[in-house]
């Protein structure tokens, strides 16, 4: 019996000394999992493109020199030129003195060379000359200084409150030979870049076909001919290569420091990354990944409620005052986001419609909007979704609504004496 007991504790302690050590290292492995990564840079953030939310962030609001990324700004205003139909792929555009002489990254354009719209996108995109960009930004406003007008009226459109611009390549104004007149300082924040880079990438999806371009030659078979190596080398083909990643814009300047704005899309999640100050064009590129690393470990795009359909348990909103006395609420557009991988079930739907709502309704008004929770919490950086009505609702007329008062207090005379009925019979 003694060495029958004594077995069994042998066995106990063999079984302990193996499952401590296993457990521990899942403890550690999972503390691990959802480690954030060090950045080495002075600010940065990781965006979900789909909601805008930061899932991570250093400094996302603080406005430092963005150099190139300035020209997100201005491929946005090419792209809504050529939508608007002011301007076309093979327009021809003859190049100013003023853009033949600006410095830094360049395709050396020559005054009075001619070039399509088409040529000079793609040197800015590929390859970030600054020339080109100023052709583009003269053609597109009649100068560059109206040109960098139109760029602070769009950031604020868009929302970018720690960004202003004094022109269109983010050069420092020293190395132009006739500057834009514009005042103040030429800043950007973080986050602020990659909201600018999701409205670039959800108005205008085709810039992916220019900032996909490993390799291209400005003038090729022509004398002058310029082979382009895209700055952004996480793209494909080139040394830094990183799968999904289709864009976006390098910069560097000595106050910017080495910059990137990029993007990648794995498993219909797309993630945008933005460092700003890091010390060497390689270093950039080695935190971007880092980031991405990070974003698509640890989460997965959800949908949780379809576009043009109602909030489940919030499917109509009462009104007052209307041949019906409800309307069908729904979603103004599909709601996705980026999620913990495991922590679906922490998120809660939230609905506010408004108060008082009073026939006439027309199909489309805005009667509430939709936010989310998480963890009891409301979400950071989530855009409230509007809920638009699904039909028209008409006003009454007295009549109606007249007997619609009278069906109102009879039914609650009914209701009352039922309720005093039944608590006789249950006293």
């Amino acid at each position: 019996m003694i060495e029958e007991k004594g077995r069994k504790w042998l066995y106990v302690s063999l079984a302990i000394a193996l499952i401590v050590p296993l457990t521990t290292i899942g403890q550690a492995q999972r503390v691990q999992a959802v480690e954030q990564p060090d950045i080495d840079a002075k600010s940065y953030v990781l965006m979900d493109a789909e909601s805008g939310r930061l899932l991570l962030s250093k400094e996302a609001d603080t406005p430092l020199p963005p150099a190139s990324m300035t020209k997100m700004m201005t491929e946005y205003l090419v792209l809504k030129a050529i939508e608007d139909g002011t301007l076309s792929w093979e327009q021809e555009v003859p190049v100013s003195a003023n853009a033949s002489k600006i410095e830094g990254s360049q395709v050396w354009l020559a005054e009075n060379e001619v070039r399509t719209v088409r040529e000079l996108f793609t040197a800015m995109s590929v390859y970030s000359a600054n020339d080109a960009t100023v052709a583009l930004a003269e053609e597109v406003a009649g100068s560059e200084t109206a040109f960098v007008e139109m760029m602070n009226e769009k950031a604020e459109d868009m929302g970018l409150n720690d960004t202003h611009f004094l022109n269109s390549t983010g050069l420092p104004q020293d190395m132009y030979p006739n500057p834009p007149q514009v005042d103040g300082e030429h800043l950007m924040s973080a986050k602020d870049s990659a909201t600018l880079a999701k409205y670039l990438i959800e108005d205008f999806p085709d810039i992916t076909e220019f900032t996909t371009i490993d390799k291209a030659t400005f003038r090729e078979g022509e004398p002058g001919a310029i082979d382009m190596i895209n700055w952004n080398r996480m793209i494909k083909g080139l040394e830094h290569e990183y799968e999904g990643v289709d864009g976006l814009k390098t910069g560097e300047t000595d106050a910017a420091g080495a910059c990137f704005t990029g993007t990648a899309v794995r498993d219909n999640l797309r993630l945008i990354a933005v460092v700003m100050g890091t010390d060497s064009r390689n270093k950039r590129f080695e935190e971007t990944k880092k980031l991405f690393e990070y974003g698509f470990t640890h989460y997965e795009l959800k949908e949780f409620v379809k576009g043009n359909a109602p909030v489940p348990e919030n499917e109509t909103v009462d009104v007052r005052g209307g041949k019906k006395t409800e309307v069908e609420a729904l979603t103004d557009r599909s709601v996705r986001f980026a999620v913990e991988k495991g922590t679906e079930k922490k998120y809660e739907a939230k609905v506010t419609f408004k108060e008082g709502l009073k026939a006439p309704i027309k199909a489309g008004d805005v009667v509430g909007e939709l936010t989310y929770l998480y963890n009891g919490e409301p979400m950071a950086n989530f855009q409230p979704v509007p809920l638009r009505a699904a039909a028209d609702v008409e006003e009454a007329g007295w009549f109606r609504l007249f007997f619609r008062g009278l069906k109102d207090v009879v039914s609650g005379v009914f209701n009352g004496i039922a309720d005093s009925v039944t608590g006789v019979f249950s006293s």
